[in-house]
């Protein structure tokens, strides 16, 4: 028993170390987006509004877009939105109105897909009671491999300080 809990110890310091040694990297940088599949193939038109609105330049960098894009005196934010994060995709869409210049955008969360890949993980340290007689120590770990609309399939594996184990494959649903 006690070289479990030694052992559980010793593993959480070792992912708090690696934690420290290797932080959190920064957020990648701001990418041009790809165009959502609900306008690919829909043909673009030429309009001529008698103006349009625009952010000051400062909004350039305070949305950190690429630097050739802070440095284009001819570039000008039109809007800027944040999204929650969420499991589902998300389409953003902007709007130009012609006749006052405004741009409004819209944003929808799209409905879950029927099949994905699984891309999420997770290594878990716990401390708690065990068939109400014992305290144990656990550690485990859990892999995603694909997903049918909110319904996540994947793998895990656990180990108590008790010296039981569990490897096996499951089915999760998340909210």
């Amino acid at each position: 028993m006690k070289a479990g809990i030694y052992a559980i110890a010793l593993l959480g310091w070792l992912l708090a170390a690696w934690q420290y040694t290797h932080p959190e990297p920064k957020t990648p940088p701001a990418e041009r987006a790809q165009t959502s599949p609900h306008v690919d193939n829909i043909g673009k038109e030429d309009v001529h509004p008698e103006k349009v609105e625009a952010y000051k330049s400062k909004a350039k960098k305070t949305t950190k877009l690429p630097k050739d894009v802070q440095d284009d005196k001819n570039k000008h934010v039109l809007d800027s939105s944040q999204i929650p994060a969420d499991d589902n995709d998300t389409t953003v869409t902007t709007v130009l109105d012609e006749k006052t210049g405004k741009v409004e955008t819209y944003v929808k969360t799209e409905p879950k897909p029927w099949l994905a890949s699984g891309n999420h993980g997770e290594v878990r340290l716990e401390y708690g009671i065990k068939n109400a007689l014992q305290t144990v120590a656990r550690a485990s770990i859990n892999e995603d491999l694909f997903q049918v609309k909110a319904l996540h399939f994947g793998v895990s594996a656990s180990i108590d300080t008790d010296g039981s184990f569990f490897i096996g494959a499951g089915v999760a649903y998340r909210w």
